[in-house]
């Protein structure tokens, strides 16, 4: 819900409407001409009267997006993820990785600029292409076991691991598996 200070105000009432609105509440001080305007982050003035933006929720998800894709996290951590998830290191791991790249109609470039990050980062990123390419396929790790990643695991994945989760590695796993626990 907005507040408008109208004009006419002084320097004091100005002042206790931004503490109070601004500082306190958290709320976004916008002026339009000589009032002000303490608005939620989903409200906009449009022709001199207050709103829902109706491009607020897709702005979110967009800077939501954003953020995932921004995060990191090192290459041991990576591993001790996936260790913990599924008893596979690094070694496990290359062999079916290249071997679901190979079925992948993709460019032979990307797919050797994929398996590079894979073998030599030092950090992984989530808005690395890897993480796309291996989303929601099926990845061979033993004679009888195979897992499958989706997009929104990783998301999950790298995300408690920037928290310093040490249980983010059950993020990797699928749900029914968390709940047996």
């Amino acid at each position: 819900m907005s507040y408008k200070l109208q004009t006419p105000y002084n320097s004091k009432q100005r002042a206790d409407f931004i503490v109070e609105y601004n500082h306190r509440r958290g709320l976004r001080i916008e002026s339009l001409g000589e009032d002000l305007y303490a608005l939620e982050e989903n409200e906009i003035i449009v022709n001199n009267e207050v709103i829902i933006d109706p491009d607020y929720k897709t702005k979110k998800e967009q800077e939501e997006r954003e953020r995932l894709d921004g995060l990191m996290m090192t290459r041991s951590d990576f591993f001790d993820g996936t260790i913990k998830a599924f008893g596979a290191d690094s070694d496990d791991l290359l062999k079916p990785i290249e071997y679901v790249l190979s079925g992948l109609e993709i460019d032979s470039t990307d797919k050797k600029v994929a398996l590079n990050n894979y073998k030599n980062a030092q950090n992984f990123y989530r808005k690395h292409p890897l993480f796309t390419m291996l989303s929601g396929v099926e990845i061979p790790i033993g004679k009888d076991a195979i897992i499958t990643i989706s997009s929104e695991q990783w998301d999950r994945f790298f995300d408690e691991t920037d928290k310093k989760n040490p249980e983010a590695y059950k993020e990797l796993l699928p749900a029914e598996k968390i709940k047996g626990d």
